[in-house]
């Protein structure tokens, strides 16, 4: 079975090498994505490329996997959506989570490049009109300053046919890594039978 495994805004394919462990490396791509204003169609070119299975996308990468869906719903057979910016966007918890982790962006030291990139990505964000119409799991953190569970609810529940595993004690980070998480995304996808 082929997983295509699409990582969040700033990140890198190096959040999925406790996945790449855990599904083993044959069958398991995660490329490094620019978020540049063309990632769709990179994104559609890997999936034409792969032709994946299941998808997974984590953060902002989880948004990407729902305009990918509601552009072709024949995208995979199943998605699974890890701390997703949900279909409407992202809360302005969220945003305020985000710059918190990240410094201030007024003093313009820790990440300025990360701040206009937010700036000029997230208003567009929120335009995911259609539902998944395959299995969707959608992981949320208790943890996790940037998705909430409220959000992650309102994802899950917006994708009808979507499951929804909550872990009280991880935050935004640790879902990609821990390796309960990782399992139980792997039964659900149901690998080993």
């Amino acid at each position: 079975m082929k997983i295509l495994a699409i990582h969040g805004l700033w990140g890198k394919s190096s959040v999925f090498n406790s996945f790449r462990r855990y599904f083993g490396a044959d069958e398991f791509f995660a490329p490094d994505i620019d978020w540049g204003e063309n990632y769709i169609k990179v994104l559609e070119a890997y999936i034409k490329k792969l032709k994946p299975d299941v998808i997974i996308g984590y953060s902002y990468g989880g948004y990407a996997v729902q305009q990918l869906f509601g552009k072709n719903p024949n995208t995979a057979k199943m998605c699974v959506l890890i701390a997703p910016i949900g279909p409407k966007g992202i809360s302005v918890k969220g945003i305020l989570g985000c710059l918190k982790a990240n410094g201030n962006p007024r003093k313009k030291k820790i990440f300025p490049e990360k701040f206009s990139t937010l700036m000029r990505i997230f208003p567009g964000v929120g335009n995911v009109r259609n539902p998944i119409g395959v299995p969707v799991l959608v992981v949320s953190g208790g943890e996790d300053r940037f998705i909430s569970l409220a959000d992650a609810e309102k994802t899950a529940c917006f994708h009808h046919k979507a499951n929804h595993y909550h872990y009280f004690s991880d935050g935004h980070r640790e879902l990609a890594s821990d390796i309960v998480v990782i399992r139980d995304i792997r039964n659900w996808i149901n690998l080993d039978n």
